[in-house]
């Protein structure tokens, strides 16, 4: 199939990007295999040299009770934890890095956006109009239900978890938004140009990638109703946008908000926050919750963009 080089400055829609490259069906194929295998590689050593810093098995680690953090002791493991388990996410981000563009001869920004380079102001968009959005909806839930929400804060657990949460958090959602939502979302692209069939193929796959977590015990249907939909959101996020900024920034914003801010008894990850949900159950008021937050991110980030008189996305395509 033809391809077209990346011209800096360019801009084709986003999900059409993998014609510029070579995408024969026997690079999929190949991209697919190494990307696991050399993912699995990266894996096994980041857990060995772990290993090394535990008596704990790391396998029994992350399958035990979260922690309170009161000593030493478990604020180490509830760490190792942590990194194990973002790991397993991180390593494959490296392995994507070096074989996508290797294989398919085309710039590894391609992956990102459909411009020439990656725009930080929707990705800061994205990310404090869903922050503010978060506050809000935290903040009238403390005062409104008392209650349902308590203080948990640890000074020192919380501030030395910090910084390695915001770091590590940050290329978990990379991974996840280049391979769900540029990868995947781009080879089917090739496939088709239905709008529909590009919105559900990688939204839906991205709720069924979460069918391990602790959240699907604890809601059930509902809980990956929860997912899918959100997948959804995020991929309409980056066909409107022609790039990942503004779903890596709404993605960055939740997680983080989930890990340090309001921690979840349901949640999957044993983190410091500085409130904490004891409620183990999701159900469809937690849907419906979700609904309007989606609703008022895009809300607010349509008002953004008015505000600031921009339309990124009027910019002169180059024909694939």
């Amino acid at each position: 199939m033809q391809h077209t080089d990346i011209v800096d400055g360019a801009h084709c829609d986003f999900a059409d990007l993998a014609r510029a490259g070579k995408n024969d069906w026997w690079r999929y194929l190949l991209s697919f295999a190494s990307f696991i295998a050399v993912g699995f590689v990266l894996l096994l050593g980041v857990f060995l040299v772990l290993q090394q810093f535990t008596p704990t098995n790391l396998g029994g680690l992350v399958l035990a009770p979260g922690s309170d953090f009161s000593t030493p002791e478990a604020i180490r493991d509830a760490l190792l934890e942590f990194v194990v388990l973002m790991a397993s996410l991180i390593v494959f981000l490296i392995s994507a890095r070096i074989l996508f563009p290797l294989i398919h001869r085309r710039p590894w920004r391609t992956y990102l956006t459909a411009f020439g380079r990656f725009r930080y102001g929707d990705f800061w968009r994205s990310f404090w109009v869903l922050a503010v959005i978060l506050t809000g909806a935290t903040l009238i839930q403390f005062f409104a239900f008392p209650g349902s929400l308590e203080v948990s804060l640890q000074p020192g657990a919380f501030l030395f978890f910090l910084p390695i949460v915001l770091v590590l958090t940050t290329f978990q959602v990379l991974t996840e938004e280049v391979i769900v939502r540029g990868y995947l979302l781009q080879a089917v692209g090739l496939v088709t140009r239905v709008y529909l069939v590009r919105l559900i193929i990688p939204g839906t796959l991205f709720g069924l990638l979460h069918l391990a977590n602790p959240e699907i015990g604890a809601g059930g249907n509902t809980a990956l109703a929860i997912y899918i939909l959100v997948g959804l959101y995020l991929t309409f996020l980056v066909l409107r946008s022609s790039g990942l900024e503004q779903a890596v920034g709404f993605h960055l914003a939740n997680n983080i908000f989930s890990f340090s801010i309001v921690g979840y008894a349901a949640g999957d990850f044993n983190v410091p926050s500085i409130l904490y949900d004891p409620s183990t159950t999701i159900d469809l008021l937690d849907l419906g919750v979700l609904a309007v937050a989606l609703f008022l991110h895009f809300i607010g980030m349509w008002i953004w963009e008015r505000r600031n008189a921009t339309k990124p996305y009027q910019a002169p395509r180059t024909a694939l």
